[in-house]
């Protein structure tokens, strides 16, 4: 048995290397595995993040026609925003600009119109999400596939003054878009590496609205050598059978013998940071396991 670091650890530490579960851990399938679920959790919260603007450019265009005087404003307004993003990646700089836009014609539907939203697989089928804002602004956050303007001058005057008001409309889009840093300095630069992680992962947000089983289904499980579509065995039915277990082991230790193959085209972008982490067991399973609150 391999000796356990002297350093204080979690309870993790003691099973690892006074248990079955080290020599488990140790082989090459699990240890990937290991190392793979670590990365699902590391970018999570960008899978999380739903798509609020996939119909934007066409909503905006229409917008255009019919509320010309406050998207030529929105339009200034992104136009001096991307002066402050000078040097951004281009797609990085793209969303965040639709994004801008985005917020200003979502606060005059707000003000004086009427939006029509498509089921969001991220709010577990719900249409949208009410949110009270700054200055009496309630929004409401989903997909929208068609809006009506119905302008009066009152609720014309009340559009224009949350679209002047800076801090309102970053609020806006911080619903849109979570992952938008606070404003500073690095702002530009947080976003855009923010941006490229969520832009690189839209495939798996996609894969996941798309199937019945979840991106990562670690407690299911299926017969020997069955593969569910648009799936891959990473844990082969015989290596269970090698140490001593089943896939129930797995389910039970919340393990997936599976992944999906979005994912795993991921994983290939970060096979060095894999490899590594392959290395360390004591984090793996304290990644997996260790599941103590913060102090």
């Amino acid at each position: 048995m391999t000796a356990a670091p002297e350093s204080p650890g979690s309870p993790v530490l003691e099973l690892l290397y006074t248990t079955p579960l080290g020599q488990f851990c140790r082989h090459p399938e699990i240890a990937l595995a290991l190392a793979q679920d670590k990365l699902a959790a590391s970018v999570a919260p960008f899978i999380q993040v739903p798509d609020l603007l996939a119909y934007e450019e066409r909503l905006f265009e229409d917008w255009q026609l019919e509320r010309p005087e406050p998207a030529a404003e929105a339009t200034a307004s992104a136009e001096a925003l991307k002066k402050e993003c000078m040097g951004m990646e281009s797609k990085a700089l793209g969303l965040r600009l639709r994004l801008h836009l985005a917020a200003h014609r979502r606060i005059d539907a707000a003000a004086l119109g009427r939006e029509v939203f498509l089921p969001c697989p991220a709010f577990l089928g719900e249409p949208h999400i009410a949110c009270e804002l700054a200055d009496g602004l309630i929004l409401k956050i989903g997909i929208v596939r068609m809006a009506h303007y119905w302008p009066k001058p009152e609720m014309a005057a009340r559009s224009r003054a949350w679209c002047g008001n800076r801090a309102l409309v970053e609020a806006v889009e911080r619903r849109l878009f979570p992952l938008l840093p606070p404003p500073g300095p690095d702002a530009a630069h947080e976003f855009e590496v923010a941006a490229g992680v969520w832009i690189l992962l839209q495939p798996l947000r996609e894969f996941e609205a798309r199937h019945c089983l979840p991106l990562f289904p670690y407690s299911t499980i299926y017969p020997d050598n069955y593969v569910p579509r648009g799936y891959h065995i990473r844990i082969r039915p015989e290596t269970m059978r090698e140490l001593g277990g089943s896939y129930l082991t797995l389910a039970s230790a919340g393990l997936s013998p599976y992944i999906a193959e979005p994912f795993l085209d991921y994983c290939e972008t970060r096979r060095e940071l894999l490899e590594i982490w392959k290395r360390d067991l004591l984090e793996l399973g304290i990644a997996k396991w260790d599941r103590r609150p913060e102090p």
